[in-house]
């Protein structure tokens, strides 16, 4: 064999492998990218198990709950009453874009939260319920149309409980309290007052650094309730406001239990208290229109100035009949006047 042909035959050689040990590597090989594949799936299936339900529409359920005790280790809070959300805000979200009307039921429990109610919601406390804001200059409460607050208290913010305009808003058996500004705030509602409707049942408005109740144009009722400790009036109507108290407690106001403008307005106070407040007990105040003021078997007592006050706030409208004042007052039943420092009825009110 020449030198040629060795050479070139050892190249040959060389290039020959062990048949066995290639097998070996071949299986190795395999058996590791289908380790790494069956891995990589398990890994990817669990992830979407996870992730799917958070991130796909569900239908919304009717009733939601929400428990701020719940365990926390609780997986993936749905608001079922197994697996209750913790806030309340949570709660809110799952009912933003349903057709039906939402119940939301909040189990005892102090709730640090700003919330905005979507419409067609009812919030329902279970014991004890706290909401409440420490932040002086938003909203703890903001209502809008077709909402039910029941059994909670309202604690704190700007406004404990801001109404839009042109809401309905029924509020039983709950407080708003310790605002920086206002208890309740309602909104005026347009083109009418009938478009603003809230009814207040059973409550306490209590403690609050202005008025306990501050309305605009719509339509107000108030029954079985306790309006006291506020910095201003307990009540305070502006003008277009139609407004009903009955069988209420407004006292120890830092002005009068309830104020109201005479404009457009139809006020009837039937039944009622009004007691110790720092001004007047009930004040009524001249408008650029003319009114009425109906008072049945209501109490006036212990006010610091007049039990009932008329102001000449603005000009006495040029078209009312005079005396003007007992024109837009009327009084039935059995109204008890005593005890108020400055006398029982303003003399004004003659005229």
């Amino acid at each position: 064999m020449t030198k040629e042909e060795t050479r070139h035959t050892k190249k040959k050689v060389c290039k020959i492998q062990n048949p066995v040990k290639n097998n070996k590597i071949v299986t190795s090989y395999k058996f590791y990218f289908l380790g790494t594949i069956l891995a990589t799936s398990a890994l990817f299936g669990m992830f979407l198990w996870i992730t799917i339900p958070l991130f796909t529409t569900q239908p919304q359920q009717k009733t939601i709950y929400v428990n701020a005790s719940a365990k926390t280790n609780v997986f993936f809070p749905d608001g079922s009453s197994e697996r209750p959300f913790l806030t309340i805000s949570k709660a809110i979200q799952k009912t933003q874009y349903s057709q039906e009307f939402s119940k939301i039921f909040i189990s005892s429990g102090v709730y640090t939260e700003e919330i905005k109610m979507p419409e067609n919601t009812a919030l329902y406390g279970v014991g004890d319920i706290v909401i409440q804001n420490p932040k002086q200059n938003s909203k703890t409460l903001t209502l809008n149309n077709n909402n039910l607050i029941y059994n909670i208290h309202i604690h704190g913010g700007k406004d404990a409980i801001f109404i839009n305009p042109n809401t309905k808003t029924i509020i039983i058996n709950s407080s708003a309290t310790n605002a920086t500004q206002y208890g309740i705030h309602t909104q005026k509602s347009e083109p009418d007052r009938t478009k603003g409707n809230t009814t207040i049942i059973n409550s306490r408005i209590a403690k609050n650094a202005l008025q306990g109740i501050y309305a605009q144009k719509g339509l107000l009722s108030i029954s079985n309730s306790i309006i006291e400790e506020n910095g201003e009036e307990g009540i305070d109507l502006h003008h277009s406001m139609e407004t009903t108290v009955k069988n209420s407690t407004m006292r120890n106001n830092g002005e009068s239990g309830l104020e109201t403008e005479i404009q457009e307005n139809i006020v009837t106070l039937i039944n009622n208290m009004f007691e110790g407040n720092k001004k007047n007990g009930v004040n009524i105040q001249t408008g650029e229109n003319t009114g009425s003021i109906i008072m049945i078997d209501n109490t006036i007592a212990n006010n610091k100035k007049y039990g009932l006050r008329c102001a000449v706030h603005d000009p006495k409208p040029d078209d009312a009949p005079r005396p003007y004042f007992p024109y837009v007052t009327s009084f039935s039943g059995k109204n008890i006047f005593f005890e108020n420092e400055g006398g029982n009825i303003d003399p004004e009110c003659e005229g």
